[in-house]
């Protein structure tokens, strides 16, 4: 995140991290009347691979100032790739399902 902060605030942006208020997004940048909300992630490889909570992608399908923010290499060569929310989602697909069972259940067979 400070590599992206930093690279806004030298392209004109005033920076707020707002990722502890669990809003969707990491990062709040404005410049003028322009406002982006930005979703940082990090990877260690080449290729933008990344993993969206449910909120994040459900901020980015109703938040038009929503951006995902990607940095690939992070670690060695870091590279930093921008993502609109319309292309985040047309990209998105579920890894994973909440199952809520119910409590005290004997049920099933051994």
């Amino acid at each position: 995140m400070t590599l992206v902060e930093r690279e806004y605030r030298r392209d004109g942006w005033s920076v707020h991290d707002v990722s502890s208020q669990n809003l969707g997004w990491d990062l709040t940048a404005t410049r003028a009347r322009t406002v982006q909300h930005l979703e940082v992630k990090g990877v260690s490889g080449v290729r933008p691979t990344i993993l969206l909570t449910r909120d994040e992608r459900d901020t980015a399908a109703n938040d038009p100032s929503w951006l995902l923010v990607v940095v690939t290499q992070a670690l060695t060569a870091p590279a930093v790739s921008r993502f609109d929310a319309a292309e985040v989602l047309r990209c998105c697909s579920p890894q994973l399902y909440r199952v809520a069972l119910p409590q005290n259940h004997t049920g099933g067979e051994r």
